[in-house]
């Protein structure tokens, strides 16, 4: 379980919870890019938590069985769920909660999760940020841009492309 108020990665609390390494799974629209999932919100030591693909799926709510516990009265006990989806994007899942999930003023049973997106459980607010890391960033596949040369008389430029 991470607390709130913790000091440990929550990459590392879910790992020894499980008790295993877990391996990083694919994921972004498509693109085969590697997310990192960050809470932002007061409540937490460093102002924020991160959580990785690998961590997933991870419970929020109040209960020492929640991967996440915040000590919220007014949420439950696992009150909702952040999970990978079949499209490799990251959801939260709202686990029958008493006093509903909110995502940007809406309420929501599942909801993918966007940079920027606020999240209330409970009394509790949270700022959705999502990072693809360096190593997935550096793998990804760009589209080949033309080559563009000029023409010998100076007069333009001729479209050169490979083929």
């Amino acid at each position: 379980m991470l607390a709130c108020h913790g000091g440990r990665s929550a990459q590392k609390v879910a790992s020894e919870r499980l008790g295993l390494a877990r391996q990083p799974v694919a994921s972004g629209r498509g693109c085969g890019l590697m997310t990192r999932l960050r809470l932002k919100s007061a409540l937490f030591t460093d102002g924020q938590i991160e959580l990785e693909i690998s961590d997933l799926p991870a419970t929020i709510g109040r209960s020492p069985r929640s991967d996440i516990v915040i000590h919220d009265l007014q949420m439950s006990r696992v009150h909702a769920e952040f999970r990978l989806n079949a499209r490799g994007e990251i959801e939260l899942v709202d686990r029958d909660s008493t006093n509903l999930t909110i995502v940007n003023q809406q309420e929501v049973r599942t909801c993918v999760l966007k940079t920027g997106d606020q999240i209330l459980l409970g009394e509790t607010e949270l700022l959705v940020e999502l990072d693809a890391s360096a190593a997935a960033i550096h793998e990804q596949t760009t589209r080949e841009i033309p080559v563009i040369e000029p023409l010998a008389d100076g007069g333009g430029v001729a479209d050169v492309t490979s083929g």
